[in-house]
């Protein structure tokens, strides 16, 4: 299992960038200010399609094989990781590092769309156990999608792949 507890671990041996925030791009809530939406996209979703709606990510790191990995950042609130293919440029897998601030609807929400729309009244059940530190993790395993949602130092993940 990969040691979720910091999402710049997702992916190991990846030189770190600098992140770049373009003057255009809408900037994220105050810190503290709630955030009333996370989308989740699921693998096999297009850069084009996630671009379109987050705009340029905070960070991109190549590490020079079949992976791409970029990382769009609301401060003290949940950062969104994902990892392209570099063949077809779609995520192979999808990330979410919330933070504890963050409202279990938001999370949820975001959880859903991972899993392309097909979250189980059980893996809802799960988030919420994690969320609230009743259970240290969740696997999923939700057809041809698998993942994990577990807590992260003082922060929950949800990893997400096919």
């Amino acid at each position: 299992p990969v040691d979720s507890s910091d999402p710049e671990d997702s992916i190991e041996a990846l030189p770190p960038q600098a992140p770049e925030r373009p003057a255009d791009r809408p900037q994220p809530p105050a810190i503290g200010s709630p955030i009333s939406s996370v989308p989740g996209f699921p693998p096999g979703t297009s850069e084009q399609q996630v671009v379109q709606q987050l705009g340029e990510p905070d960070r991109q790191r190549d590490e020079g094989g079949n992976f791409r990995i970029v990382t769009y950042i609301v401060p003290e609130q949940v950062d969104l990781v994902y990892i392209y293919d570099r063949a077809n440029n779609q995520v192979e897998r999808t990330e979410a590092y919330f933070s504890p601030y963050t409202d279990a609807n938001v999370m949820r929400t975001a959880l859903n769309g991972m899993l392309n729309y097909r979250s189980s009244p059980e893996i809802e059940q799960a988030l919420e156990q994690v969320r609230r530190g009743e259970i240290p993790s969740y696997t999923i395993n939700n057809g041809s999608v698998q993942g994990v949602i577990e807590q992260a130092g003082n922060r929950i993940y949800v990893g997400v792949w096919e």
